[in-house]
């Protein structure tokens, strides 16, 4: 069992957000491929999602939906290197 930390958040669906979760940011376009974890930086003290082009503090989480999870659900996040974005942003 994984214990994953709650947020106090809430996505744009009202489901509860967790460190560790999927979730999706939805592109202008339409498309769902806009796809993060959420993660806890210890730089900005906060919950964050780190996307493609972005870097997303959740206290705008109403635009982002959660899709899953990383123990449950990794193969959504098998396109987003987080070592990638990570470094493009920290």
């Amino acid at each position: 069992m994984v214990l994953m930390k709650e947020t106090g958040l809430h996505d744009k669906n009202g489901k509860e957000i967790y460190e560790g979760d999927i979730v999706v940011e939805p592109s202008l376009d339409g498309k769902r491929d806009n796809i993060s974890t959420v993660e806890w930086s210890k730089r900005d003290m906060a919950f964050e999602c780190v996307f493609k082009a972005s870097k997303l503090n959740l206290a705008s989480s109403e635009f982002v939906e959660v899709i899953g999870n990383i123990w449950e659900n990794s193969e959504l996040i098998k396109t987003v290197s987080k070592d990638t974005m990570r470094g493009k942003y920290d």
